[in-house]
C-alpha cells in the first residue's frame, strides 16, 4: 500500500477515543463489582472503590488528550501506551489467575482481580502516553519557534513584528490571550500594538499602560520578566474586574511589553514560562532590527535629500552668478568705451555699476551659503516687510526698461518668511519677466486673500508649457539653465507655501498661498534690517495707495 494511503487510513482510526474508551469499560466493570458482590468494606475499597478510581483517572486523562488536538499518530502513541500498559497487567494477571485456577482459588476472584491489575496498566500506560505526547508537542513547538524566526525577523517595522509575535505565540506555542505593547517616541506609554483575537475579547477597551498603572509597566520599568499564578488578589494590576487569572509579562528591551495571560489561575508551567521567554528575546531582537533598518532608511533618506540639495545648490550658484556677471561684463565695455572716447565721468559710473555687481555677486554667494546651511524646512521666520524685499531684490536685477509696481497693501504688509530665501524667490521672478517680458515690462507684486502673487504684462507663458515650467531644467531658450523657477518652487516649498501659475492671466501670474502675514503692528526695527517705519496691516487704507519703481 502506498505511503499516502497508508496515512489516510491511519488518520480515520479512532485513536483519540480508545483510551477513555478502554477506561469507561474498566470503569463499568468496576462499578459492577461494587454493586454485584457483597464484601466487607476493606475488601470492597482494595477490590472496586480504589480500582474504579483509577479507572476514572484513565477515562479523564483519555478525555484530556482528545480535547486538545493532537494530531493522529500523537493519538495512536496515546492509545498505544494505554494499549501495551492494559497488556502487560492483564498478562500478568493472567499468570495469577492461571495460578489460582490450579491451587482452587474462586475464578470470580480471579477475573475482578485481572480488572483491577490491567487498570492499574492502563492508567500508567496511559500517564505515559500523554508526558510522551506533551514532550513531543513542546520539542515541535520549539522547531515551530524556530522557523518561525525568519518570519519574524523579516518584519519590516514594529508593528509588522508585533503582529507575527502575536501570531507565533497563539499558533505555535498554543498562548490563546496574549498582545504586544509598544513604547511611544518619549517612553511615557505603552501602546497596544498586536492582540490576538481572544485576547481583544477579554478587554472591553485595550489599554493603554502609564507610569504607575499596571504590572506590565512595572515590568517595562525592571526589565524583568514576572509570572502571576493568580491575579484575583494581586494589587497593581490595571483592571481588577478582569477575568484573566494567571499571567506572564515579558519585557521587550527598552520596545515596550509582550502579555500572555489566561482565565485559569496558575495555568503555565514552566515550559511555557520558558518558550514565552524565547519568543520575547526573538522579538526584542526584531524589534531592534527593524528600528535599526527605519534608521538606516530615514538617514539615506536624509543623506538624499541633502546630496539633492547640494546638487540643487551647485546649479543655482551657477545659474544666480550669471546675472551680474552679466551686468558687470556689459559695464566694463561700456566703460572701456568711455575711456577710449574721453569720457572719464561715463567710464566712471561704468565702473561704479562693475563695482555694484561685484558686491551683489558677493552678497549673492553669501546669500546661498546661509541657504545651502539652513537648507529644508523654515523653522523660525523673520518678520519680513514685504515691499521693503520687493525693491531691494529689483535694485540688484539688471532691469532695463522694466518698471515694479506694488499693489494695494504692499507697503504694510509683514509676512513671516526668510528674507534670504524670499529675496532669492523674488529675484527669480523678476529676472524671468524681464528676460521673457521685453525691455518695458511692469513687474507688480499683489497682496492676496491668504498670501501673495507676482504678475508681468509680458506675453506670458505658451499653454503647453504651462505644467512643465517648475520642473528642473525646464527653460524656454536663452541663457537659463531651467533652474530659476524651479528654486522658486523649492522655496515655496520649504516654507510650506503653495506656488502656482495662475490660469487665464494675461502675462505671468505666479500666486503664492498659504502665506501667514503678521499685523501686530509693532515698530519697523522690528520687522526687519530695512529704515522704513511703518508696520501697518495688509488692509490698512493707509498703505493702499500703489507704489511704483521707475526704471534708471
Amino acid at each position: 500500500m502506498p505511503l499516502a494511503a497508508r496515512a489516510t487510513d491511519d488518520s480515520r482510526i479512532p485513536w483519540s477515543i480508545l483510551a477513555p474508551g478502554i477506561g469507561l469499560s474498566f470503569v463499568a466493570i468496576h462499578v459492577f463489582h461494587l454493586i454485584a458482590h457483597d464484601e466487607s468494606l476493606l475488601s470492597s475499597v482494595l477490590g472496586a472503590v480504589l480500582p474504579l478510581s483509577i479507572a476514572v483517572v484513565v477515562v479523564t486523562a483519555g478525555v484530556w488528550a482528545h480535547e486538545q488536538g493532537f494530531s493522529a499518530a500523537t493519538n495512536r502513541l496515546i492509545a498505544s501506551w494505554t494499549i501495551l500498559g492494559t497488556a502487560i497487567a492483564g498478562a500478568l494477571a493472567g499468570l495469577v489467575l492461571l495460578h489460582g485456577a490450579v491451587d482452587g482459588v474462586n475464578v470470580d476472584a480471579a477475573v475482578f482481580l485481572v480488572a483491577s491489575i490491567a487498570t492499574v496498566g492502563a492508567a500508567a500506560g496511559v500517564l505515559i502516553g500523554v508526558n510522551d505526547a506533551l514532550r513531543r508537542r513542546r520539542v515541535e513547538q520549539i522547531a515551530s519557534l524556530q522557523r518561525a524566526t525568519g518570519r519574524l525577523l523579516a518584519a519590516e517595522s514594529p508593528e509588522a513584528v508585533a503582529q507575527q509575535a502575536v501570531r507565533i505565540a497563539t499558533d505555535v506555542l498554543d498562548l490563546g490571550i496574549n498582545g504586544v505593547w509598544l513604547a511611544n517616541d518619549e517612553g511615557s506609554a505603552l501602546h497596544p500594538a498586536a492582540i490576538s483575537r481572544l485576547g481583544e475579547t477579554e478587554f472591553q477597551e485595550i489599554p493603554v499602560y502609564r507610569p504607575g498603572n499596571s504590572l506590565s509597566w512595572d515590568v517595562f520599568e525592571t526589565g524583568d520578566v514576572e509570572q502571576y499564578s493568580d491575579l484575583s488578589d494581586r494589587p497593581g494590576i490595571y483592571d481588577p474586574s478582569t477575568r484573566v487569572r494567571s499571567e506572564i509579562v515579558l519585557p521587550l528591551g527598552v520596545y515596550g511589553v509582550m502579555n500572555v495571560g489566561s482565565v485559569t489561575a496558575d495555568s503555565f508551567d514552566e515550559t511555557d514560562v520558558t518558550l514565552a521567554k524565547l519568543l520575547a528575546e526573538t522579538t526584542t531582537a526584531a524589534l531592534e532590527r527593524a528600528d535599526r533598518d527605519e534608521q538606516l532608511e530615514l538617514w539615506a533618506a536624509d543623506l538624499e535629500r541633502q546630496n539633492d540639495r547640494l546638487d540643487r545648490f551647485a546649479s543655482v550658484v551657477s545659474h544666480d552668478l550669471r546675472n551680474p556677471l552679466s551686468v558687470a561684463r556689459g559695464y566694463t565695455d561700456l566703460a572701456r568705451a568711455s575711456m577710449g572716447d574721453g569720457d572719464v565721468a561715463g567710464a566712471t559710473e561704468h565702473l561704479g555699476r562693475v563695482a555694484s555687481a561685484h558686491e551683489r555677486m558677493d552678497r549673492l554667494i553669501e546669500d546661498l551659503l546661509a541657504l545651502a546651511r539652513s537648507g529644508g524646512p523654515v523653522e523660525e521666520p523673520d518678520r519680513v516687510r514685504l515691499a521693503d524685499v520687493a525693491r531691494e531684490t529689483w535694485s540688484l536685477v539688471d532691469t532695463a526698461d522694466a518698471t515694479l509696481a506694488l499693489g494695494d497693501g504692499v507697503d504694510g504688509t509683514v509676512a513671516l518668511a526668510d528674507r534670504t530665501r524670499l529675496r532669492q524667490a523674488l529675484e527669480n521672478l523678476f529676472r524671468n519677466a524681464v528676460e521673457h517680458g521685453g525691455g518695458a515690462v511692469t513687474v507688480r507684486v499683489e497682496v492676496t486673500t491668504d498670501g501673495f502673487a507676482v504678475a508681468d504684462d509680458g506675453p506670458g507663458v505658451p499653454t503647453a508649457d504651462r505644467e512643465k515650467v517648475f520642473e528642473t531644467g525646464f527653460t524656454t531658450g536663452g541663457d537659463g539653465v531651467g533652474l530659476g523657477l524651479a528654486t522658486v518652487r523649492q522655496i515655496a516649498d520649504d516654507h510650506g507655501w503653495e506656488v502656482a501659475l495662475a490660469d487665464g492671466s494675461d502675462g505671468a501670474r505666479f500666486e503664492f498661498t498659504g502665506v501667514e502675514f503678521d499685523g501686530s503692528g509693532d515698530s519697523a526695527e522690528s520687522a526687519d534690517s530695512s529704515d522704513s517705519t511703518d508696520s501697518t496691516d495688509p488692509t490698512d487704507s493707509a498703505a493702499s495707495a500703489e507704489s511704483v519703481v521707475e526704471p534708471e
